[in-house]
């Protein structure tokens, strides 16, 4: 979970820094091998990387605000929040 967070930090925009592009963000990651991160969790996130930046892309804060903001229905997110 450390490597999903620190990579969503990373690429989201803050109102005190702008988000980094997927590959930098990938860059740092990488960096952190052995020191923030277990050298085989790298690994295996420099493998898949590229889902990471599809799943971030699929829901990300600005196409959710766009949609609330818009009243377009969130595709994937319908009775996400809906109990019974």
């Amino acid at each position: 979970m450390a490597v999903a967070d620190v990579y969503d930090a990373l690429i989201s925009d803050r109102p005190y820094k702008s988000g980094l592009p997927h590959n930098e963000a990938v860059e740092v990651i990488l960096a952190g091998r052995g020191t923030q991160f277990d050298p085989q969790l790298i690994d295996a996130f420099s493998e898949i990387h590229v889902t990471f930046q599809s799943i971030a892309k699929q829901f990300s804060d600005r196409d959710m605000h766009e949609s609330f903001i818009s009243g377009r229905s969130l595709r994937g997110f319908s009775g996400m929040f809906h109990r019974d």
